[in-house]
Parts: structure tokens; sequence; C-alpha cells
């Protein structure tokens, strides 16, 4: 299913339903916009109706390309511990060995979370208000950034989370620590279901 962003402003949206900010880390983005898991089909209804607002960095969406580059690099037949091996066998059997496809689905991903995703300054480390250390160095960026995010939310709104949805159990471990700074870690699957 693609994500017309243009829809989604057009829509008549609910006035007691505000669009609440979010940050996707890059498994969450995979399967929003590459893998097309239904696991997260609430979180692509909400953004197609406007009820959620991603919020990235530079930063955030060059892990992302990363990530995608690894799986086009990959040989189809490569070795399985080879970098982007796994996420590049997956392609292969959704979409077949060619790599034009392959290339063609990394790229309508990045280019779905550019759509989507509204860029502000990462901020530099260290992150200002600081937040909890993540076990998984290459998963703090997502926390500084949701810290960050949170504490720049003008005093005018109406208090409410910023949502960091990961499955990533190290990110998922600082929840009761990120919760004061203003900031909701949680996997997709539980917040559908609240």
């Amino acid at each position: 299913m693609s994500l017309d962003p243009s829809s989604a402003s057009q829509l008549n949206l609910d006035p007691g339903v505000p669009s609440v900010r979010c940050i996707f880390d890059s498994q969450v983005a995979l399967d929003l916009w590459l893998f097309l898991d239904p696991r997260v089909e609430p979180l692509r209804a909400a953004l197609q109706a406007g009820h959620l607002r991603p919020w990235g960095s530079a930063l955030l969406r060059n892990e992302l390309a990363h990530v995608l580059s690894l799986a086009m690099a990959a040989k189809a037949d490569g070795a399985p511990s080879s970098p982007g091996a796994t996420l590049r066998r997956w392609l292969n059997q959704r979409l077949g060995p060619e790599p034009a496809r392959v290339a063609q689905a990394c790229a309508e991903a990045l280019g779905a979370w550019d759509r989507w995703t509204r860029l502000m300054p990462h901020p530099a480390a260290p992150a200002s208000p600081p937040g909890p250390r993540c076990t998984d160095p290459d998963d703090q960026k997502f926390i500084d950034l949701s810290v960050h995010a949170a504490a720049a939310l003008p005093a005018s709104l109406p208090a409410s989370p910023l949502w960091l949805f990961s499955r990533d159990r190290a990110v998922l471990k600082l929840a009761r620590r990120l919760r004061p700074l203003g900031v909701e870690a949680i996997a997709p699957e539980r917040w559908a279901a609240r």
C-alpha cells in the first residue's frame, strides 16, 4: 500500500484527534515503507489520516539509507552473515533476485521516508536535555532526537508525549526513564492495542 501525503492533508480530520509527533526507528520505517508489514497497519492508517506526524533528522535518514544500501549491495546468493544479507534475502523472496527491482523498492522506501518525515536538526552530542544512555550505541541517535524533539514542544500545545516507535529491546528498556522527558518508547503493536 502506498501512502500519499497530499491526500492526508486534504482529509477532514477530527479536531478532537490532534496530530501526534513521533519518531520511527529504522526497523519500523522498513516495516512501514519497504516490507509493508501488516503489523504496522494501524501506524499506516494514522499517518494517512494525519494523526501521526513523523519527525527525523539527517542522521536518521542516513541510517535508513545505509541499511537500504547494504541490502542493494548484498549479493542475491551471498553469505548469510554479510551486511544486508537477511534484508536482501527477504527482498529476493518478495520481489525476485533482479537488482533493478530491489533497487526500486529500496528507493521507494527512502522516498516515502522523505515525503512523510519532517526534518529537524539532530542535537549535538550530548543531547540537550540529556536522555538516558542506550546499551546499543547504534540506537542512541533515536533516543537523543526523541528527547530533543519532546523538549522542543511549545508550551502552548496540549501536553502529549512524543512517540518513539521501536521494536528494539535496548530502546524499549528505556521507556520508563524516557517518560518523564515527554517520550513514550513503544512497539507499534502495543501502541495499536492501547
